[in-house]
């Protein structure tokens, strides 16, 4: 399971790539990783990534207009930049493609397209520690 410092790792890594770039496009291969549906993950294509930061396990990834993106990388769960395989997601953004894959035989990852982040989560101040609301267990359908 990728730890904390794994999903730090990955989130400086992806801040670099995505920060100030665009979604273009989203292949998702199967149902059982999208874990909402409202808004739909089409909403967040053409918005410009203004933040990457980690919530918890999971890396948010959010956009100009407020929504926002979570992966959770859950046992096995990969991400690569430009990569080789055969992907469970694939995040098209105009910098380059990110795509999920699993390192196991069971899919378990998941991601989901958020409603806008919480007033608490002030830019100006280190954010606290629980999830975007799209990934709140109470919350997701």
């Amino acid at each position: 399971m990728p730890e904390l410092p794994d999903v730090e790792l990955y989130v400086d890594a992806l801040r670099t790539r995505i920060a100030g770039h665009g979604l273009r496009g989203v292949t998702i291969r199967g149902p059982f990783l999208l874990r909402s549906v409202a808004p739909p993950v089409t909403a967040l294509y053409g918005h410009r990534v203004t933040e990457v930061r980690r919530a918890g396990k999971r890396i948010a990834v959010g956009f100009d207009h407020g929504q926002w993106l979570a992966i959770h990388l859950m046992i096995a769960g990969r991400l690569h930049w430009n990569g080789r395989r055969v992907p469970l997601a694939a995040f098209e953004f105009d910098s380059g493609t990110l795509t999920l894959t699993e390192a196991g035989t069971q899919p378990t990852s998941t991601f989901c397209a958020g409603r806008p982040k919480p007033p608490d989560w002030s830019l100006s101040k280190p954010p606290p520690r629980p999830s975007p609301p799209c990934c709140n267990p109470k919350t997701t359908p």
